[in-house]
């Protein structure tokens, strides 16, 4: 009996191909959409959420019925591009996050479920080179590595 699988997948070779060529043209797509800023300059700048949206939202609004309020060096199209663009982009950023979300998430699955058959079969590795034999003692020499520096864990109390 194996332990209990929770996810049992592989990517088609095909599949691969067509989401990186999908990433890649949208990536290109993009490309004619976006710009490159330091993390320094994003951080100054990354301050447009749910409030200022708002704020601009009205300032729109009170500006299409109030035009007499616009400065003679603002152009109202130009604020009203700039409000849609951040729509725009606040709608692909969750769906890219909801995709990273979903990546992460099946990387961590799998790669837990890996590591913890790789540590079976290590186990099973380590016996058989405790006993001395040949071919074990070479693959362990070979997996060690894995836990160098970790050293003994101190055992579990039982609780009362």
């Amino acid at each position: 009996m194996g332990l209990e699988n929770q996810i049992s997948v592989r990517i088609s070779d095909e599949d691969m191909t067509l989401l990186n060529e999908y990433l890649s043209k949208s990536t290109e797509i993009l490309h004619k959409y976006t710009v490159e800023m330091s993390a320094k300059d994003r951080q100054r700048k990354d301050k447009f959420g749910d409030k200022a949206s708002l704020y601009v939202s009205k300032c729109i609004a009170f500006a299409k019925t109030n035009p007499e309020f616009i400065p003679g060096f603002m152009e109202l199209e130009e604020l009203e591009k700039d409000y849609d663009l951040t729509k725009q982009m606040r709608s692909l950023i969750i769906k890219v996050m909801q995709i990273r979300d979903s990546l992460t998430a099946t990387r961590a699955l799998a790669g837990f479920e890996a590591n913890r058959q790789g540590n079976l079969y290590y186990k099973t590795v380590k016996s058989a080179m405790k006993m001395g034999i040949t071919n074990a003692i070479t693959i362990y020499n070979e997996l060690k590595f894995r836990f160098a520096g970790m050293g003994k864990r101190p055992k579990a109390k039982p609780q009362d």
